[in-house]
């Protein structure tokens, strides 16, 4: 499954850079150095028997009862190990430690590192001992990024404290746009339409921060901006720079690195960095539209700066979203579909003791086939909970724990209103599930290697359409990401993959109203933007030509919501660094038919277009495969071995204080 997702993930980069080189000559971490600490205060709800299995450069810790997904997770991390190791021209001397858990719940749990770990956090990496923990994900590719991703923090901390733990504080000197965005540069590479869409909003809104700005300012996302940057960087000076420009970072700062590896002062780097953003992206946005198709309903006017997942009900009249609107948290509204007039939080019903967190990232909610009631998934004590809130009388009405399934996301409400399917973990396998409310009973509906997320039902109940990261038949697997694919479900096994757009990723799917067409987002040009699908006729139409995109916070994010009683589409578009939720007729959409075979991914590069020094990057992304040796004699079950131990050892502090009613020492 890695092994064939890895080179899937990055068939449009390599789509990308081959063409570049025939035409020019030549894309939710959290770092932490608290060691050796055991959860105290954070609850667990199961006990987690964990095995180790060593690897030639790590020591996997795992509770997995699936070989082949234990076999693929190691692949994997031996494939990003010899990348990594190619670009840092260094290696980590001891196996690395990796703990995997099998689902986001079970590692919300975990007590290798401090704290609360949030619906947000994808994994951790923690200095000291240079461990990742992480959960298995939702689809392969997510937990293929996540690994890479969290591998380059282990480099990264190899590289500067390399034993001696008291160079942790040169990790001061690095801000974190730099820490983040190299660890995206190096497992993304340099063509991405997520990060390349915050650019463009900057370009458009005239708010493309200083590297002062972006290191003083927390609106301008690490992540995004930090991939920008690294891919600016090794673009421009070549690969070789990253790891001198990183180490050089922790000893004097990135200002004085700056200026000692490429020779130029902070500000004037950000000059031109954001010049050649301006020449590259206004070059690509001619023939987009900045004016989104119908009425804009929830907004910061009115909502939050964040309105996320809209869920529009069957009868049009209301939308539940998502919305940080009262500051502190992302909260679950509900609000008039015909003017955004919000009515009620509705997670306000829910009583802070029955839930630990909303599961809303990368999940939305799903109406009753009435009207009248809304369901939805959160955490509860380890485990995710499917929760029904009656809309009318705004209160809690169900709950259910979903036998065999602890965790999932993206509920679907079946037509006939008797059952709810979902995008569902278990053994660490993606799949699809029918849950019966009444019955208390689940029917496994796909049983295979792929991934199958974001469900939707055909107004008669009869066919479910979603994505997956499964090929076409008699396609070129390389050229595939995230496609289209529909099931009869009387005939459950026989899914049908739609000949749109191979190698873009396309997500988000929903049935029209008559069930003659299917309304998806698709990155087929670079941008994120609405497409429909006649399925008899076998065209495509493009619907918006955004110069941002229809989004959310990531890539799987939901992001658009059809009305099942008549086809009114909810949305949430990106602009000016804000996120605003529209609602259209279809009809109002001024489509136009496209090739289901075009692509072009132009609007995806992160600049500069056109190499200026060798790209090892985006090459050994595109054929990382090509590197690794299997030597099955080292990969093997071995017994545990303690290995606690003092890490670290802090400044002496030691100080008197006295005042008129008392004398005091302290010392650390």
């Amino acid at each position: 499954m890695f092994r064939v997702i890895s080179r899937n993930r990055n068939a449009k980069k390599c789509i990308m850079l081959k063409a570049w080189i025939l035409v020019l000559f030549f894309s939710l971490s959290f770092i932490n150095i608290k060691a050796q600490y055991f959860g105290r205060n954070k609850p667990s709800y199961k006990n987690f028997e964990f095995k180790v299995y060593t690897t030639p450069n790590f020591e996997i810790y795992h509770y997995l009862d699936n070989d082949s997904l234990l076999n693929q997770l190691a692949r994997a991390c031996e494939e990003w190990y010899k990348l990594h190791e190619r670009i840092f021209h260094d290696s980590i001397k001891d196996r690395n430690p990796i703990i995997f858990y099998e689902n986001h719940a079970d590692f919300q749990q975990t007590t290798a590192i401090m704290g609360a770990i949030g619906v947000g956090t994808g994994g951790v990496t923690e200095a000291l001992k240079n461990r990742v923990i992480m959960p298995v994900a939702p689809t392969s590719s997510q937990t293929d990024h996540v690994l890479g991703h969290e591998l380059v923090h282990a480099f990264q901390y190899n590289s500067i404290i390399r034993g001696d733990s008291t160079n942790m504080n040169s990790l001061r000197n690095i801000p974190l746009w730099m820490v983040e965005g190299m660890a995206e540069y190096l497992s993304i590479g340099s063509v991405d339409e997520h990060t390349a869409m915050w650019m463009r909003d900057a370009i458009l809104n005239d708010d493309f921060p200083t590297l002062k700005e972006m290191t003083r300012n927390q609106k301008y996302f690490p992540y995004r901006y930090g991939h920008a940057f690294w891919a600016f960087v090794a673009k421009t000076w070549g690969d070789t720079i990253i790891v001198p420009l990183f180490v050089e970072t922790a000893k004097f700062g990135y200002e004085e690195a700056i200026k000692r590896k490429i020779g130029l002062t902070a500000e004037t780097f950000s000059g031109i960095w954001k010049s050649a953003m301006e020449r590259y992206y206004t070059g690509i946005m001619t023939d987009t539209i900045d004016n989104p198709t119908g009425e804009k309903i929830l907004f910061s006017g009115n909502a939050g700066n964040m309105n996320l997942s809209p869920s529009i009900s069957p009868d049009g009249q209301y939308v539940v979203f998502l919305s940080e609107r009262d500051v502190l948290s992302l909260d679950l509204f509900l609000a008039k579909a015909e003017d955004g007039k919000i009515i009620k939080k509705l997670s306000s019903t829910i009583h802070r003791n029955e839930i630990d967190a909303l599961n809303y990232l990368e999940s939305a909610g799903t109406w009753s086939p009435d009207s009248k009631k809304f369901a939805f998934s959160a955490f509860d004590k380890g485990k995710n909970k499917l929760l029904i809130i009656d809309i009318e009388k705004g209160r809690l009405v169900e709950e259910y724990n979903i036998p065999g399934v602890l965790s999932f996301n993206n509920p679907a409400w079946s037509p006939d209103g008797e059952n709810i399917v979902i995008a569902g973990m278990a053994n660490g396998i993606n799949n699809l599930y029918r849950f019966y409310m009444t019955e208390n009973r689940v029917e496994q509906i796909t049983n295979d290697r792929y991934s199958y997320i974001q469900p939707s039902f055909s107004s008669d109940g009869n066919y479910l359409v979603f994505a997956t990261d499964r090929e076409p038949d008699e396609t070129d697997i390389s050229n595939t990401a995230f496609n289209i694919g529909i099931i009869d479900l009387e005939e459950k096994g026989n899914v049908r993959v739609l000949p749109v757009f191979y190698g873009a990723d396309n997500l988000n799917p929903v049935f029209a109203s008559d069930d003659e067409s299917v309304y998806f987002l698709s990155n087929r040009d670079g941008f994120r933007n609405l497409y429909r699908f006649h399925l008899e006729t076998g065209k495509t139409y493009q619907m918006t030509r955004y110069m941002t995109g229809i989004s959310g916070v990531t890539h799987y994010s939901p992001a658009i919501s059809v009305a099942r009683n008549m086809d009114i589409i909810s949305y949430s578009h990106y602009y000016g660094g804000k996120y605003s939720i529209f609602k259209a007729d279809a009809v109002d959409f001024r489509e136009f038919e496209v090739s289901s075979d075009s692509l072009d991914f132009r609007a995806a590069v992160l600049p500069p277009a056109g190499l200026i020094n060798p790209n090892l990057v985006d090459e050994k992304l595109c054929h990382r495969e090509s590197y690794m040796e299997i030597e099955k004699e080292k990969y093997k079950t071995e017994v545990y071995q303690p290995k606690f131990k003092l890490d670290y050892i802090s400044n002496i502090n030691a100080g008197v204080s006295t005042n008129r009613f008392s004398t005091g020492m302290a010392g650390s």
